[in-house]
């Protein structure tokens, strides 16, 4: 699930990336797309070996409840 759908506000997400890339675990290709580097795809590894499976779920703090179409007020 990609993070934006789940919620994940883009500042935040680009937040991460800088840190990544001040770790160095992230680098730009020929192309100028981000990519892992060497130290990223050891950390990628060291991360599948503790965790089995891992999923990125939905911020349910943004989540609405829905309302009843009588609840809506149009002046």
């Amino acid at each position: 699930m990609p993070l934006f759908t789940a919620g994940y506000s883009y500042s935040k997400v680009m937040e991460w990336v800088r840190q990544l890339e001040k770790n160095g675990e992230i680098c730009y290709n020929e192309m100028e797309e981000r990519t892992l580097s060497d130290a990223g795809i050891d950390r990628w590894k060291i991360i599948k070996k503790k965790k089995n499976n891992f999923t990125i779920l939905p911020l349910n703090s943004y989540k609405v409840k829905k309302k009843d179409i009588d609840e809506i007020y149009l002046p």
